[in-house]
Parts: C-alpha cells; sequence; structure tokens
C-alpha cells in the first residue's frame, strides 16, 4: 500500500508532465485524470492516518477474502438461520439441522 507522500510524489510526477511540453486533448486529459486520482488518494490516506480511532477496526486475518472475519462470520450464519427459523415451511429435519449448527455457532462465540 502507499503512503500519502508516494502518492503526492505520483502527483507532482502527472503535474510535471502536464507542465512540460504541449499534449494533446486525450493525453492531457488522461493525466489530470491520474492527477486527480492520485490527489484523492493521498488526500484518503492522510484522512485514515488522522481519524483511524473513528473507523472500523482492522481485520485479525488480512487474508481473509471473504470480507468477514470468524466472529462475524458465526453472527451472520447465527442471524441467518433466526431468519430461517421464523419460516413455517422449512422442513423440521432442516430446522433441527440449523439449530443444531447455532448451538455449535453460539457456543464458539461464547468461548472468544
Amino acid at each position: 500500500m502507499f503512503s500519502a507522500e508516494q502518492y503526492r510524489a505520483k502527483v507532482a510526477e502527472y503535474t510535471a508532465l502536464l507542465a512540460s511540453m504541449p499534449r494533446s486533448p486525450n493525453e492531457t486529459s488522461e493525466f489530470r485524470n491520474l492527477e486527480q486520482t492520485y490527489t484523492t488518494l493521498a488526500d484518503n490516506e492522510e484522512w485514515m492516518a488522522i481519524n483511524i480511532g473513528k473507523t472500523v477496526r482492522r481485520r485479525r486475518n488480512p487474508d481473509n477474502r471473504t470480507g468477514l472475519d470468524d466472529d462475524e462470520a458465526v453472527i451472520l450464519k447465527c442471524v441467518a438461520t433466526a431468519a430461517i427459523m421464523q419460516a413455517s415451511a422449512v422442513p423440521t429435519e432442516l430446522r433441527e439441522e440449523l439449530t443444531a449448527e447455532v448451538n455449535i455457532s453460539a457456543n464458539r462465540l461464547s468461548d472468544v
């Protein structure tokens, strides 16, 4: 991941490219877009550094590409199961299976 300073360096590169020589309208537009993109990324990195305490906690496992921590996955499973349990059309066998899964998940939550 880049730092705000690295993004600002890229902004300076594109600013210099725009100022160095005349460019075609397409090139000028592309460089301006890149300049604006890197400016926004730098601003965002600076905001994150200043406001890190106001953001959602970091993942314990950054390699988890599903977007959910284990605890969140268990909670989601419990909520989904509870919603399914409300549906009277769910077969009894499936409801019992889901209830067992909720119990296992609830035990895992209490161990955390």
